[in-house]
């Protein structure tokens, strides 16, 4: 996930530079704030867009992919999973955390193949997604800061 490394450059400044995954093509832009808080705010916002994009990109094409074969039953879960996340799109962190972690069932099913083009990318970019929305990391994330 996106990560916030946090420098001090003068009173009441800091410094917020975010390290990216490796599957993300563009950096983030570093960012000057006036507290640890007002960084720690930043970081969950830029992980919340990070984690509803990239899932709602995935299961559109998940829904796209099955609709290929006519799975209808995954390709309902789908646009449950599609609406719900649509409805959290306003949501904090952690309410998209919880929601992740409560369906992460769901979303492991609708997991391409391994045979699958896709399934490098749901490898390297949905599984750590999900991994990261458990509980114990979120915690274990946000005692780094």
């Amino acid at each position: 996930m996106i990560i916030a490394k946090v420098s001090p450059i003068n009173e009441g400044k800091f410094l917020v530079e975010f390290i990216t995954p490796e599957t993300v093509k563009e950096q983030l832009s570093n960012v000057y704030v006036n507290t640890i808080a007002e960084a720690e705010r930043v970081m969950y916002f830029r992980n919340r867009n990070y984690i509803s994009s990239h899932l709602m990109s995935w299961l559109k094409q998940r829904q796209y992919a099955l609709g290929l074969r006519d799975y209808r039953n995954q390709i309902a879960d789908t646009e449950v999973l599609i609406h719900h996340l649509q409805t959290f799109s306003d949501a904090s962190f952690h309410q998209i955390q919880k929601f992740v972690f409560n369906h992460e069932a769901q979303f492991m099913e609708l997991a391409p193949g391994g045979k699958s083009s896709h399934y490098n990318h749901f490898e390297k970019v949905i599984l750590p997604i999900l991994h990261f929305c458990r509980p114990e990391k979120v915690r274990a994330f946000a005692q780094k800061y």
